[in-house]
């Protein structure tokens, strides 16, 4: 049917074309689809074989069938998934431009991240060369890298770094050969992607490392640094920077919520503020608002979050 439209698409009036399209193929692709068990075909035939041919000839319309798709991917494939198995990322990556952007990041962050983060929390972190090490995890974190905002995954990579830190530390505390911590040093780094050690989360956490390691060189004590003193104050009831700033927002009747649609700066969600947009850079405990007029961000506190967000507000009311 497809070749024989496709064929005949330009010799077909219009208005007989979208009366086959409308009254004889859609409705079949929907009744197929309200069908569709993942569990039974998605590896024998994955459903978008037959679903994206259409798509150049019924675009828009072919929209009511994706709640049906996302939620049968996530129920029969989904749940039961392990990180290992890699024909969820076959069946899912040809939908990431198909869906729409909400939809897909919910997907994502719901059902692949989650899991990617409790996969990470298995990897052993040793003393011995990276090299010599098998971390799968990264393998597995990776192959969704280009499929997830890397906002969402930086918190699944902190779960790596935060026990990669606590090996360097009790190594550096037992005066080792520091030739031997530089290779282990440098052989995790090489393990991370480039694009990765560019996000500058990831290079504040190896920073803290070749810190500790800079200490011990002198002779003194090294140190952990911030981030496990923000988890035990977490523990003892710590308010988060984020949790400041929307209790700020409440309190002067404003939204305040992520930004889904927008490319994350610097690795960092975009939220949005009122009528401005900040990013929250929760290592280093600092807000940083946009500065459209100027294309840049600037660093600010609470009170000029509330200062910018009436100057557009009154902006957008002389327009």
């Amino acid at each position: 049917m497809l070749r024989f439209l496709e064929s005949w698409e330009k010799l077909l009036p219009p208005a007989v074309l979208r009366t086959i399209l409308d009254n004889v193929v859609l409705p079949k692709l929907l009744a197929a689809v309200d069908l569709w068990d993942p569990r039974e075909t998605a590896e024998e035939i994955p459903i978008h074989t037959w679903i994206h041919p259409w798509l150049p000839l019924l675009g828009h319309k072919l929209e009511t069938c994706y709640p049906t798709i996302c939620s049968r991917l996530a129920s029969g494939v989904l749940d039961a998934w392990h990180p290992s198995d890699e024909s969820a990322y076959s069946l899912l990556s040809p939908w990431k431009t198909v869906f729409d952007p909400d939809s897909w990041e919910e997907l994502m962050v719901k059902f692949i991240v989650s899991k990617l983060s409790a996969a990470m929390q298995e990897l052993q972190v040793s003393m011995n060369p990276a090299g010599n090490q098998k971390p799968y995890q990264f393998e597995w974190v990776q192959t969704w890298a280009t499929h997830i905002p890397s906002h969402h995954l930086l918190p699944t990579w902190d779960i790596f770094f935060n026990k990669w830190q606590d090996v360097l530390c009790r190594w550096l505390c037992s005066n080792p050969l520091f030739e031997e911590v530089t290779k282990w040093f440098l052989g995790w780094k090489n393990l991370l992607p480039k694009e990765l050690v560019a996000n500058e989360h990831i290079r504040y956490r190896l920073s803290l490392g070749l810190e500790m390691m800079a200490r011990a060189a002198q002779g003194l004590r090294p140190r952990k640094r911030k981030l496990e003193t923000q988890e035990k104050a977490q523990q003892h009831g710590y308010v988060s920077m984020r949790e400041v700033i929307e209790a700020h927002a409440q309190y002067n009747g404003l939204a305040f919520k992520p930004k889904p649609g927008r490319i994350p700066k610097d690795g960092h969600q975009i939220y949005g503020f009122g009528n401005i947009s900040v990013i929250i850079d929760f290592v280093k405990e600092k807000v940083f608002a946009q500065i459209v007029e100027e294309g840049r961000w600037s660093l600010v506190c609470l009170e000029q979050l509330l200062e910018l967000h009436n100057q557009y507000g009154l902006k957008k009311r002389r327009r």
